[in-house]
């Protein structure tokens, strides 16, 4: 009897979004970076999955970073790109974003 509780489990978040930086060659540090401020933007909103929040959610994430951790505007539009590579890689229920980034949301 087969176990089929680990066949065809999409790849989790995290994985996606390393796999959507390597195909479009960002550095390993960048990779790295961006990951932590998924991480970041996800436990802020008490660990909800970034596909269920809206760009009212970014503007928080943003908000708090700006005011209350008085984070430079640098390290905001990184985190802003970080969300918007999660966004990318979870496309399409799982689908890679394979054509790269053409734009920006926010």
């Amino acid at each position: 009897m087969e176990d089929t509780s680990s066949q065809s489990q999409p790849p989790k978040l995290l994985d996606q979004v390393i796999s959507c930086l390597r195909v479009n060659h960002y550095s390993l540090r960048t990779e790295q970076t961006y990951l932590e401020w998924i991480k970041r933007y996800i436990r802020y909103h008490q660990m909800q999955h970034p596909r269920k929040l809206g760009a009212e959610h970014v503007e928080g994430f943003l908000s708090y970073l700006a005011v209350e951790r008085t984070v430079f505007a640098s390290a905001q539009n990184q985190a802003k790109s970080a969300r918007f590579t999660a966004t990318s890689a979870d496309v399409k229920g799982g689908a890679i974003a394979s054509a790269g980034f053409a734009g920006r949301l926010w």
